[in-house]
């Protein structure tokens, strides 16, 4: 008779500890980059690599040394250099520690890091606020600058390879050197450099043209408060941030939804016969430069010469006789929006026209199957499926609209009947150009970035409040 055999449980094994295979070796690549960037960061302060205002060339340290204390511009630009100096000490002293005590090199990385960002600040506050503008960045100031921005990057990058768990070899960090360092740069210099600029221009009295500028902190801004042009202005943006990208996108899906789906009812699901024909034309005007459509429809609304009252009293309507479309307060903003509008939909509708072709044909058969009309279809089906390209839509032709310069410089230059069609933009551009009052309108300007960023986060609040890529995800 066999006799059952009997084992003893094993004991569970362990999980084992993940080792950091980099534990206890030094990283000579991240400390060669912190080194480097250390020195580049020091010796700044000590080498006459600074153009000062008289053509002489000065050392860091003199520059700082006799520097007024005048003019926010002048002593930042003073203090950045101190400041790249102790980050390039705490790099030299990072990299030291990092021969010394290779197993803290996660700490050590991360300081060395935040000092290397430091030192990029500081040549931002000298492109910004300081005496080198973008404009002169590669004609003069000097290499000092430049000495600030590789030195951050430098010391950013080994503290980086040094703070991350796995080795970096030469070719990632060539390839963030060149896909990621060189864009991020060129997005900071002229992207995020300019923006500073400005909203330090905007908390000035320059009058543009002039070296100096007094400093007036959040005035301008208060001033915009209570300017009725500027008021009007704004009222009129948001009018046409409302107005503008609801009609286009309403005429848009129309249109797309003919050229797609809008057939026979019984078949297979196509569009209307000479489809193609109705998408070239729709899209048409927006191959037309935005000045050509603006002074085109500018001759079609004039009072006495334009084709639109001519035909309108060729019909027998005696009315619109000398009718001046934009000179009259109740129809000189919606004749401009109409114009945007004309000028926007057929893009529009070409890109719903992709969107809606990537939904599958049946899923029109079911709706079919099911009895929904055409505009049940658009409103239940279509929309739900295309509503991230829809979103993206509005927020494109909201910006689009909350600008407007264009088109409304070309039919209105001066702002229409009682300021009934001036936009920010035009406000902005009379008091730069024809007041010279540059500070108060960079002041208009920042305050128009920001109306736009609201915009954009509304919209993007309201589609996900609404349950914005559900759908798409549940199709």
């Amino acid at each position: 008779m066999n006799q059952p055999v009997t084992t003893l449980d094993a004991p569970a094994a362990t999980a084992p500890v993940p080792v950091d295979p980099l534990a206890g070796r030094k990283d000579w690549a991240a400390i060669s980059l912190l080194l480097v960037g250390g020195l580049f960061g020091v010796l700044q302060t000590t080498l006459k690599w600074f153009d000062s205002d008289d053509g002489s060339w000065v050392t860091g340290w003199g520059w700082y040394y006799n520097t007024d204390a005048t003019g926010i511009g002048s002593i930042g630009a003073s203090y950045a250099i101190m400041i790249c100096a102790l980050a390039g000490m705490v790099m030299l002293l990072v990299g030291i520690a990092l021969i010394m005590r290779p197993t803290a090199r996660r700490v050590l990385g991360t300081i060395g890091l935040v000092a290397g960002l430091v030192a990029v600040a500081c040549a931002l506050w000298w492109l910004t606020l300081g005496p080198l503008k973008v404009a002169d960045a590669f004609k003069r100031g000097g290499i000092g600058w430049y000495l600030f921005l590789l030195a951050g990057l430098l010391g950013a990058i080994g503290g980086g390879k040094a703070k991350a768990r796995r080795g970096l070899s030469f070719d990632k960090v060539s390839f963030m050197l060149v896909f990621l360092g060189l864009p991020l740069t060129i997005f900071i210099v002229f992207v995020v450099a300019p923006f500073l600029q400005a909203i330090y221009y905007s908390m000035t009295d320059w009058g543009g043209f002039s070296e100096t500028m007094n400093f007036t902190g959040l005035d301008n801004y208060r001033k915009l408060v209570h300017d009725d042009t500027f008021l009007i202005a704004l009222r009129n943006n948001i009018a046409l941030g409302i107005v503008v990208p609801l009609v286009t996108i309403i005429l848009a899906l129309a249109i797309a939804s003919m050229v797609t789906v809008g057939g026979p009812s019984t078949g297979p699901v196509r569009g209307l016969k000479a489809s193609s024909f109705y998408r070239v034309v729709s899209f048409f005007p927006y191959c037309i430069p935005a000045i050509v459509i603006g002074l085109i429809w500018a001759q079609v609304y004039d009072p006495s010469a334009g084709i639109l009252n001519a035909f309108l009293t060729g019909i027998g309507l005696d009315q619109f006789t000398n009718f001046a479309w934009l000179g009259e307060v109740s129809t000189a903003m919606p004749a401009s929006m109409f114009v945007i509008i004309w000028g926007f939909v057929g893009f529009y509708a070409v890109l719903f026209v992709a969107a809606i072709k990537g939904i599958p044909s049946e899923t029109y058969e079911a709706v079919r199957l099911d009895g929904a009309g055409r505009f049940r279809t658009a409103v239940s089906v279509t929309v739900p499926l295309i509503r991230d390209t829809v979103q993206t839509a509005y927020i494109y032709l909201g910006i689009a609209a909350l600008d407007a310069f264009v088109y409304m410089q070309a039919l209105n230059p001066f702002g229409g009947p009682n300021n009934s069609t001036l936009t920010m933009s035009q406000d902005l551009y009379n008091t730069a150009f024809r007041k010279g009052q540059f500070g108060y309108a960079t002041a208009m300007g920042v305050t128009l970035a920001v109306v736009t960023l609201l915009f954009a986060a509304l919209v993007f609040g309201i589609n996900r409040l609404t349950g914005g890529g559900k759908a798409g995800e549940h199709a």
